[in-house]
């Protein structure tokens, strides 16, 4: 791939990204795109000169950080360039702050076009063919935000996705209210055929209730809980930031059943 071309691919994650989540940091832009900082803020100059990008900071913000966010005019190359290529365009692209579900999507898909030989975003349904493929398989009562299927190193791992949006400012949602999903769960007809249920939560405090909660009442299923912000992370989303059980951060793939059984018993437990 010629630098053009690899210029070209990074503005093009960078304005996707923006389209789907909203707004994001020079710093967390660098991340996404996988580059330094100094190249992402070169990548963003260059998307604000052409008018796909617009940036703001606050007056009140002592560290005077710059939020870059897509214009309208990215809008509607992104939105182009999709529908040439025969594919849809979220719902509400640029338009509103997305589901964590596609920053999660957009992530799994960098991390695997990163290392292609050991790594794949097999499949992915958005929020509507996921309510499609539960009726099909004639489950009742559940509203996931997305399902996907991860490969990585021939193993292979089945999720849904769940996103506990995070409640306004003047909100008086108890903290608790995080764990509804949970809930759906436990009155389903059936659970579903997957293996983990992923649930990104807005944040420390309301990830430690699910995980309360499910310490006190298991559910049938995997169950693995991350903070928003902490798909961001240099471990990247298949990483290990995923929280299950005792506490413990696994990657992504040591949800899968798969990789319990070819692991085996830990050391200690050795003969």
């Amino acid at each position: 791939m010629s630098p053009s071309q690899r210029t070209a691919q990074r503005h093009w994650r960078l304005l996707m990204f923006l389209g789907l989540q909203g707004s994001a940091t020079t710093e967390e832009l660098a991340q996404v795109v996988g580059v330094r900082r100094l190249t992402a803020h070169r990548d963003l100059t260059l998307l604000q000169g052409s008018g796909l990008v617009r940036r703001s900071r606050s007056d009140q913000d002592r560290t005077h950080t710059w939020f870059y966010r897509i214009a309208d005019a990215g809008i509607a190359h992104v939105s182009e360039q999709l529908r040439d290529g025969g594919h849809a365009v979220p719902l509400h692209f640029g338009r509103r702050h997305n589901s964590a579900a596609w920053l999660l999507f957009m992530l799994l898909v960098y991390e695997a076009g990163a290392d292609p030989s050991r790594r794949r975003l097999y499949r992915w349904l958005n929020t509507l063919d996921t309510a499609v493929w539960l009726r099909q398989h004639h489950i009742a009562g559940l509203r996931p935000d997305g399902l996907g299927v991860w490969i990585e190193d021939g193993l292979t791992l089945r999720f849904l996705v769940h996103c506990d949006d995070p409640p306004s400012a003047n909100s008086l949602e108890p903290v608790l209210a995080a764990t509804k999903v949970l809930h759906a769960y436990r009155e389903a007809s059936r659970l579903p055929p997957v293996e983990a249920v992923l649930v990104i939560a807005a944040d420390a405090e309301r990830e430690q209730a699910i995980v309360d909660d499910l310490t006190t009442r298991p559910l049938g299923v995997a169950v693995a809980t991350v903070q928003q912000q902490q798909l961001l992370t240099e471990q990247g989303a298949s990483g290990a930031i995923w929280r299950y059980g005792d506490g413990d951060r696994r990657r992504l793939i040591e949800l899968s059943s798969s990789y319990t059984t070819r692991s085996g018993p830990e050391s200690g437990d050795a003969a």
